[in-house]
């Protein structure tokens, strides 16, 4: 399975079935699951001054080599989908009224990732059952309406947790170690698999990479997230680095330097 880094991300192009429609600026990601529910488009020189979302529900291919992702939609279909404000929160009744204009079911009804899916594209055979009358559409309805009434969003930005001079920090068992600058993404589950942090505190600094599976605790008050795992640990894990995706060997080497067992056994 193939990873990624939001920040190479946050450069692709979107391309729709006719045409260019803009570059992703953000992605919003969910607190439960760790999972990025939607990238954010800024759209100038397109629609100038304006953003728009896409769900990798949509998402056909990323392409990392032509910096560019891929979507299964007309760009009539996103000029008219629900546009967005990125200076508020995403509302979860604007989530209904997103997945309403596209037809996707709710990815949060269900016991998977991706409502009863692992993977993003696996929400559309959802939306072939319920047009099958294998699902019933008044418990798909009772569900959205309950996620929407609920007063608390999950949805945080990328950029919140990565920024530059105010990344949120990372705290072993027994010490501050460093700060999230980047995040790992896994294609077709669009899953958060790890931070990559900087560890400022320590002289020379340099940058390790943590598994989100290793998360006690999350402060978003404090922007402070709390992890099971030692600074010992941490001073001795496997060398990394930025210039190349992590590879299934790497994370072998990671899990077993922990002591944890792998996510894909």
């Amino acid at each position: 399975m193939m990873l990624f880094y939001s920040s190479s991300l946050e450069r692709y192009s979107i391309e729709a079935k006719d045409g260019s429609i803009g570059v992703v600026e953000d992605v919003y990601f969910d607190e439960d699951n760790w999972t990025i529910r939607y990238l954010v488009v800024n759209t100038n020189p397109w629609l100038p001054g304006q953003k728009r979302l896409i769900s990798p529900i949509s998402i056909e291919s990323v392409d990392t080599l032509a910096n560019m992702v891929r979507v299964e939609l007309t760009k009539e279909e996103i000029k008219n989908s629900p546009s967005i404000d990125t200076h508020l929160p995403i509302s979860k009744q604007y989530e209904k009224k997103f997945h309403d204009f596209y037809g996707y079911p709710p990815y949060w009804v269900g016991p998977g990732v991706w409502g009863n899916e692992t993977y993003a594209r696996g929400v559309l055979l959802q939306h072939a059952e319920v047009a099958g009358g294998s699902i019933k559409e008044e418990f798909m309805k009772r569900e959205m309406d309950k996620y929407e009434a609920e007063e608390k969003s999950p949805l945080h930005s990328g950029k919140e947790i990565t920024g530059k001079l105010n990344g949120y920090r990372i705290n072993a068992k027994d010490d501050t170690f460093g700060q999230v600058i980047d995040i790992v993404i896994e294609k077709d589950t669009w899953m958060i698999r790890y931070f990559v942090v900087e560890t400022k505190k320590w002289l020379p600094s340099k940058e390790v990479i943590v598994s989100t599976e290793w998360i006690q605790s999350v402060n978003w008050e404090n922007r402070e997230i709390q992890m099971d795992i030692t600074k010992q640990e941490v001073e001795n894990s496997p060398q990394y680095s930025r210039d190349k995706h992590p590879d299934r060997e790497f994370e072998h080497q990671l899990f077993t330097h922990y002591r944890r067992r792998k996510y894909w056994d």
